[in-house]
């Protein structure tokens, strides 16, 4: 017995068409704003609580002596470049280049498909399909994607995209702050200038107010001027004024925006305070040993 080969593609009907060409895959914003970000929150907390706890283990350590105090004093620099090419960032960079060549590929899958389809049987035209030759050698829609995955997976690993530029750049930013809280986010980590717009002095980040002047809580950002207000002190300050209290710019309810980076610093800030008060006697200790 012969056996049976399947037909690698189908007629496709108008209606089916129809919805195939009206299909459009998720564009790389939306499809950031609707399912990266929350891949990316959990990363970013992970090398942030990944960060912590290493920071914590060596302040017991000194604490132990179970190293020097210039070891305890320079650690933080060894750590900032072993989280950036820890496997967690190694991956994160993976998964963008899947995530966006597999956006790529279904929109050449979707052309491929249109181009190849032919047109739905109907007795009236059975006829014209009995011993039909094809004009070329048609494969399966799995290839298709499958060969245009590799290849938009290929071009993105040569010439890294936008997107995925802006987010691992976001990322090491986060995890400098997090290391550094008080240090300006040096230049080779930067894609913009909207570092230069933070408050600096004496080459440290101001990370108070400019309302309340107290240590930021809920950091929030003026979209119109990257200035940086305390939640509660701006909503109070908008009840008399509508203008940046640092430049003058517009400010309004609708203009602000959360401010993750402060955010970060902020909370590593407060981590070093505590850190500072568990190694305080031992710091003091080794003062008098001088």
């Amino acid at each position: 017995m012969s056996q049976i080969t399947l037909p690698e593609n189908y007629p496709i009907s108008k209606q089916h068409i129809s919805k195939l060409r009206n299909l459009q895959p998720a564009s790389k914003t939306l499809y950031k704003e609707k399912y990266l970000n929350t891949y990316l929150k959990e990363v970013h907390e992970t090398l942030k609580e990944k960060i912590s706890v290493d920071l914590k283990v060596t302040a017991q350590k000194f604490n132990l002596d179970l190293i020097s105090q210039e070891e305890y004093l320079k650690y933080k620099d060894g750590l900032l470049s072993s989280v950036m090419n820890d496997d967690i960032v190694d991956g994160l960079y993976d998964a963008l280049i899947e995530m966006f060549s597999s956006i790529d590929a279904f929109s050449l899958l979707q052309t491929s498909t249109l181009e190849s389809a032919h047109e739905q049987i109907t007795i009236e035209n059975l006829a014209d399909f009995i011993g039909e030759q094809p004009e070329k050698t048609t494969i399966s829609l799995t290839q298709v994607y499958d060969d245009a995955f590799q290849n938009c997976k290929s071009k993105y690993e040569k010439e890294v995209g936008t997107n995925v530029q802006e987010i691992l750049a976001e990322t090491k930013q986060l995890i400098f702050v997090t290391i550094f809280p008080e240090r300006p986010i040096p230049s080779n980590l930067m894609l913009d200038a909207d570092e230069d717009d933070l408050e600096i002095d004496g080459g440290k980040v101001d990370l108070t107010c400019p309302i309340s002047r107290a240590i930021f809580k809920n950091p929030v950002k003026n979209k119109n001027c990257s200035h940086t207000y305390d939640l509660d002190a701006l909503r109070v300050y908008l009840r008399s004024s509508n203008s940046c209290p640092e430049c003058r710019a517009s400010l309004s309810s609708s203009s602000y925006t959360p401010d993750l980076m402060m955010q970060a610093r902020v909370e590593a800030f407060n981590r070093d305070q505590l850190l500072a008060q568990m190694v305080q006697d031992k710091m003091e200790d080794e003062t008098d040993k001088l």
